[in-house]
Parts: C-alpha cells; structure tokens; sequence
C-alpha cells in the first residue's frame, strides 16, 4: 500500500529534511509511522535536535533489532503498553509509560437496546457488528470475506442482522461500492446498516463483532464485546 503513495511520501521526506536542515526546532515529536520517521530521527540526531517519539513500532512483534536504532536515536520513548516500557527499560532507552489515548475517549454509552434503537436497528434481534479496518487497501481485501461469512451465518440465524462502522479515514462511498460490486448481499436477504464513524457505539450495540486486526480489536476488548479478528 505505500508503494501507491510513494511519490507523496517522498516529497513529505524531502520537505521535512530540508525543513530541519534550514530551520532546525527545538524539538521533533515523532508519532507511529517507524519505516519514515527513524529516517527523519536520522537527520534530527545529525543536526543535535532532540527526539521524542510517540507510539512505539511493534518491536515486540517483528524486527526486534529496530530497538538498537532507537536507542541510538531517539531521545525519550512514550509508550502506551506497560509491557513496551519494561522492554525498552532493559534495553536502557529512556522510556515513559503514558496510556493508551482510547482510555481518554471512554465515555458512557446508552443500554444496548437503547443504543441499537438510536443506530436504527431492531433492539431484540441478534446483532454482529463489522469494522472492516481504516484502510481502503485493507477494507477492499477484508470485507467480501466477512460479508461472505455472515451470509452463511444468517442461513443458521435468519434474525441476524448486521451493521457496519465506517472508519473516517475511509472515502465516502468506499464501503458502498464494495457491498454492492461483491454481489454477496444480492439475494441472500444479508442487509446491512452502514454507521459512519461510531465505532465505539457500533461495537457496543453488538451481540459479538468481526474485526479487522489493529486498534478496533482494543475497543472491543474495552467494551467486553466477544470478537472474531480477521
């Protein structure tokens, strides 16, 4: 997928490198995003400007010799998993647990059938939500296989029905095009209640949901929903 994009990012690079070199801050804050933003460290290390970096790569996962660049790089770790500060502490990177910034959007949400009602779904009938991911790439990829799915799973519920949160980084009438061009709803009954940037309410309203592995999967882990994460 950043392949697709790569002219872009690469002008976003040369900008910020001849920003820094011009101009250099006080201070660089770098969030996400390792395979850019260790470059753009590189650089800032290279002009003495001190580096704070925000949400750490999954070292813990894959590439775990990433964290020798960190540490030779990267000024001050903010972390939000407790597990992600004991690693970069034996590693000897400074390092300081903040939180996950989901915690700070919790706020009470309506009784599920309340909440069901206000989505515009039936209160009393079996509900599985879908959070096909935020990426277009992804959504295209992922989508058809969870419709496919939840049309062999409404033969054995006929009651069941479904409703979809839109991610807002999605163009708009990215998920229309998809549940129509993929013809799997086309005369299976399989109707589903598109909800554009709600996710929390989506996951909340349901019986269980079918989530795309990445931050959804935390939001239906915070509400106690049982999921299935493609």
């Amino acid at each position: 997928e950043v392949l697709g994009h790569w002219q872009s990012i690469w002008k976003v690079y040369r900008t910020i490198r001849e920003r820094l070199y011009r101009e250099p801050p006080d201070l660089v804050i770098l969030i996400d995003y390792p395979d850019f933003n260790l470059r753009v460290a590189r650089i800032a290390r290279r002009m003495g400007v001190p580096t704070i970096y925000y949400i750490s790569p999954q070292v813990w996962a894959w590439r775990q010799g990433r964290i020798r660049t960190i540490a030779r790089l990267i000024d001050k770790m903010l972390v939000i998993f407790p597990f992600e500060k004991r690693l970069y502490d034996a590693w000897g990177v400074n390092c300081e647990l903040v939180g996950h910034p989901l915690l700070d959007d919790l706020r009470p949400l309506p009784a599920r059938s309340l909440l069901r009602s206000q989505l515009g779904l039936d209160p009393g009938r079996p509900t599985v939500g879908l959070l096909p991911g935020s990426r277009r790439q992804e959504v295209c990829r992922l989508l058809p296989a969870m419709l496919g799915a939840m049309r062999r799973l409404k033969e054995r519920l006929p009651e069941l029905q479904l409703v979809l949160a839109v991610a807002p980084s999605l163009e708009p009438g990215v998920v229309e095009s998809i549940i129509s061009t993929s013809g799997i709803s086309r005369g299976s009954g399989l109707e589903v209640i598109i909800i554009p940037g709600k996710s929390d309410e989506v996951i909340s309203a349901s019986d269980a949901v079918v989530v795309a592995s990445g931050t959804a999967t935390l939001q239906a882990a915070i509400h106690e929903i049982p999921m299935v994460i493609v």
